[in-house]
């Protein structure tokens, strides 16, 4: 059994991959040696959309199945050609591609895997979300809060005053599972926060600074 398997979603770009003619191959190659490395496939994709002939969504389909197939040899500290291999393999297992259909998909992963766009791209993508939280969004909720009271012994309450609060909800992968959380803020929480991402951006600005000036490419998100 193959150490590696192509989930699902990406057993259509599989067969689409089978389906081109080598030409297309060759082109798409040529378009990813070319390609800046992205930190996400999406981004890559768009870089190489206008390079090739193919329409937008099957780039997008493809690049996403290269990727993921990279990030997950660089996952289970497997080469490159070995995950071809594991994907050929599953790809005969889920009855996909005959055994000599496999071969000429086996070259053809060999071939995307190992160009430089690929490659970086997802051991980037895989190096900045090997955390055990991995964030996904969040989102602010702002209430009244109202506060009530009996004045003079009164039997209904009344509205004496109010405070404004936040919920902030943060989404967050931790491992497969997608699970979010609330936090309490108050104005001054706010700020704080504010501040904190303020002073971190401004510190990414001057690492992408220092990482440029040593020569070294740096990949943006995008």
């Amino acid at each position: 059994m193959a150490r590696l398997s192509v989930p699902d979603r990406y057993r259509d770009p599989l067969k689409q991959l089978i389906a081109l003619d080598d030409d297309d191959i060759a082109q798409l190659r040529d378009a990813l040696n070319e390609a800046q490395p992205a930190q996400n496939y999406q981004a890559l994709a768009a870089r190489l959309a206008s390079r090739t002939e193919q329409p937008s969504e099957l780039v997008l389909a493809l690049v996403g199945l290269l990727v993921s197939l990279a990030r997950s040899a660089y996952s289970v500290g497997t080469t490159l050609e070995e995950a071809a291999g594991d994907a050929a393999s599953s790809a005969i297992d889920a009855k996909l591609v005959s055994r000599d259909e496999s071969k000429a998909l086996l070259d053809r992963l060999k071939k995307l895997l190992t160009t430089r766009a690929i490659s970086v791209s997802a051991k980037a993508s895989w190096l900045a979300t090997e955390q055990r939280h991995v964030f996904v969004d969040c989102n602010i909720f702002t209430d009244i809060r109202t506060v009530f009271s009996s004045p003079n012994g009164e039997k209904e309450p009344r509205a004496q005053s109010a405070v404004v609060i936040h919920n902030l909800e943060i989404e967050f992968h931790r491992g497969s599972e997608h699970r979010s959380e609330f936090f309490a803020l108050d104005g001054t929480d706010l700020r704080t926060v504010q501040a904190v991402i303020e002073r971190a951006i401004s510190k990414e600005e001057e690492l992408r600074k220092v990482i440029e000036k040593a020569g070294i490419q740096y990949i943006p998100v995008e």
